[in-house]
């Protein structure tokens, strides 16, 4: 939680959003999160939990940060069977936009899209954390319940991603940039929580 509020805080400060209080908003949730797979590679789906903060910036618009944060386990599969290699911490720490694309008093359906890190914590002490860049794509549906709470659900797709390099060329028609990246493995999760409007 302190890695959350450190990070949270200065864009709290460089937007100049700090005083807005009353569009402030904190949504902690649980859910189901799909673990995802690689080769011979898998990380086991299962409970999630996080915390996402926001800030509304217009009508239909809020700036938004999460936490999300899964205890699982890596394996591999082998011909003998699958192998049990150690318990993996996956978390995700993202920042982004969500849009509500229709509301009314009551119900709100909304698509989001966050950027940040992932990472990756094994529990045995061969293997290494790794943070990595990664992309969230989601949407779901919020349902007022007062002026001050709701009811969100929402879906997600969770992509840690590689740079896979770049370049820079020049011809006699111009000049150009050229880059790519690959998604490492791809995850998902189903979450509800309640909204607490500030």
């Amino acid at each position: 939680m302190r890695k959350v509020l450190i990070i949270f805080l200065p864009v709290l400060l460089l937007s100049g959003m700090v005083p807005v209080l009353a569009q402030f908003e904190i949504t902690p949730y649980a859910g189901y999160m799909l673990g995802g797979q690689r080769y011979e590679y898998k990380v086991e789906n299962g409970a999630s939990y996080g915390l996402q903060l926001g800030l509304n910036t217009g009508e239909d618009t809020r700036i938004i940060f999460f936490y999300n944060r899964m205890d699982s386990r890596l394996t591999e599969k082998k011909p003998t069977g699958k192998e049990n290699l150690t318990n993996l911490a996956t978390e995700y720490l993202q920042l982004g936009v969500l849009r509500q694309v229709y509301h009314n008093d009551r119900i709100a359906p909304f698509g989001l899209f966050t950027m940040g890190a992932t990472v990756f914590t094994p529990k045995n002490s061969v293997y290494y954390t790794q943070w990595i860049f990664s992309i969230a794509l989601g949407g779901g549906l919020r349902v007022n319940v007062t002026d001050h709470m709701a009811f969100q659900a929402q879906a997600r797709m969770l992509m840690p991603m590689r740079f896979a390099g770049g370049g820079f060329w020049c011809g006699t028609g111009g000049c150009g940039v050229s880059g790519g990246t690959y998604s490492v493995i791809v995850q998902g999760d189903f979450t509800g929580g309640l909204v607490f409007s500030f």
